[in-house]
């Protein structure tokens, strides 16, 4: 019996080989799937999700070809607008029922995205986290998005964009 546990096992290792070979070659040679790679037309393939009710969703370019994805959780009573930069392995939408104690602090929350991250297009570097944070803010008080009083706030990941914008922009409030 020892020897047909052995030879048994021996063939179940073997049989392991073409899947472990199928796994690094798509991880490393194979062709990236499209965002629906079935070609369905079935809703959940073709229907957008879109933003809660009452939700500003931001599109802003931060080069040719390149949109980052913001959303704004408007607050008629607010004292400040929060511009938020998410940690890393989260996206704008998690932080969709987090509004109610920004909203008790007396803030308006914009949450934002990085390069490749949600709805964002691009490849995320941080020299681009950077670059982009300024294009952000920018762009939102630009175009009047932005209260007069600013904060910025980041989260693990999002420290860092929002120390740069801190350090950069004399009319950002604070930073936390």
């Amino acid at each position: 019996i020892n020897v047909f546990i052995t030879v048994s096992a021996f063939l179940l290792g073997l049989s392991q080989i073409p899947f472990v070979v199928n796994f690094f070659w798509s991880l490393f040679g194979g062709k990236k799937a499209e965002k629906n790679p079935w070609q369905a037309n079935t809703l959940e393939w073709v229907a957008p999700s879109p933003p809660p009710h009452g939700k500003n969703e931001i599109f802003i370019e931060v080069e040719d070809g390149v949109r980052i994805h913001a959303r704004q959780y408007p607050f008629a009573g607010a004292e400040f607008s929060l511009i938020y930069f998410h940690g890393n392995g989260e996206i704008v939408s998690d932080y969709d029922d987090m509004e109610e104690p920004y909203r008790n602090l007396g803030a308006e929350l914009i949450v934002c995205d990085y390069r490749g991250y949600g709805k964002s297009s691009g490849m995320p570097t941080l020299r681009s986290v950077l670059k982009d944070a300024h294009t952000i803010y920018e762009t939102l008080r630009r175009d009047g998005r932005l209260l007069c009083q600013v904060y910025v706030m980041g989260r693990s990941l999002g420290s860092a964009p929002a120390i740069e914008l801190c350090a950069s922009h004399k009319d950002i409030v604070g930073c936390i």
